[in-house]
C-alpha cells in the first residue's frame, strides 16, 4: 500500500457478469525519477490482468501526461511503466485537476448571474469559462472506459493523482453507463456511497 499515493492499492468497482471485464480504481503510484517500483503491485496487477478472460489490462490515468510527469519530478509519484506491468497499455485522459475545473465552474456561475452578457455572445463566453471542454473530457473518458470494459472485456485500471476527484467522475460515469441499476434511485444512492463516500 505503501508504493500508491495516500496507500490507495487497486480495488474492483464492477465486473461485468458476461465478458469478464472489470473497472479497477487507485491512486497514482510511487515511481518518482528514480524509477522505484513495488513487486507486490506489480503482481497485484498481474492478478487482476490474469482474472481477466482477455489477459490485458489498460490502464486509463485521467490527468493531462505533463501532469503525470510533474508529479513524478516534483512529488516522487507518477505513473506505470509498461514495462514493469506486462500485458498493459496506459492511456493519459487530459482531464484537468479540481482546480481547474472549479475555476471554470466559478467562471460560468458569475456568467450565469452576469445581466451585462448579450444574448449575441453569450454561448461564446459560455464556451470561454472551459467548463464544456471540462465535462467532455470526464465524458469522453468515461465512454472510453464503458467499450474497453463492454465491448473488449478489458480490466480497466483507473487513477489520477489521488484517487479521488478525477477517478471517482470516470468510474461513476461508466457504471451509469455500463449497468441499468446505477441509474434506478436506489442503484444511484448505492453508487454515490461507494464511490465518492467510502473512498
Amino acid at each position: 500500500a505503501k508504493f500508491r499515493s495516500r496507500a490507495r492499492i487497486p480495488i474492483m468497482s464492477w465486473l461485468h457478469s458476461s465478458n469478464g471485464g472489470s473497472i479497477w480504481r487507485c491512486s497514482q503510484p510511487k515511481v518518482g525519477m528514480g524509477n522505484n517500483f513495488c513487486l507486490a503491485d506489480e503482481e497485484l496487477v498481474a492478478s487482476i490482468r490474469s482474472c481477466t478472460p482477455c489477459n490485458h489490462v489498460k490502464i486509463i490515468d485521467a490527468r493531462p501526461f505533463k501532469n503525470a510527469m510533474t508529479n513524478r519530478v516534483v512529488r516522487g509519484m507518477g505513473y506505470e511503466d509498461e514495462s514493469r506491468y506486462p500485458g498493459t497499455s496506459i492511456s493519459f485522459q487530459n482531464i484537468e485537476n479540481i482546480h481547474a475545473v472549479r475555476s471554470a465552474l466559478e467562471k460560468l456561475f458569475k456568467l450565469s448571474q452576469s445581466t451585462s452578457s448579450s444574448s449575441s455572445n453569450y454561448l461564446s463566453s459560455i464556451e470561454n469559462t472551459g467548463w464544456l471542454n471540462h465535462i467532455r473530457s470526464i465524458l469522453v473518458g468515461a465512454v472510453k472506459m464503458a467499450s474497453f470494459v463492454s465491448r473488449k472485456g478489458l480490466a480497466v485500471l483507473v487513477h489520477c493523482s489521488d484517487g479521488w476527484d478525477r477517478t471517482s467522475q470516470l468510474v461513476s460515469l461508466s457504471l451509469i453507463l455500463l449497468d441499468p441499476y446505477y441509474r434506478t434511485i436506489h442503484g444511484f444512492e448505492v453508487l454515490i456511497e461507494k464511490e465518492w463516500v467510502s473512498c
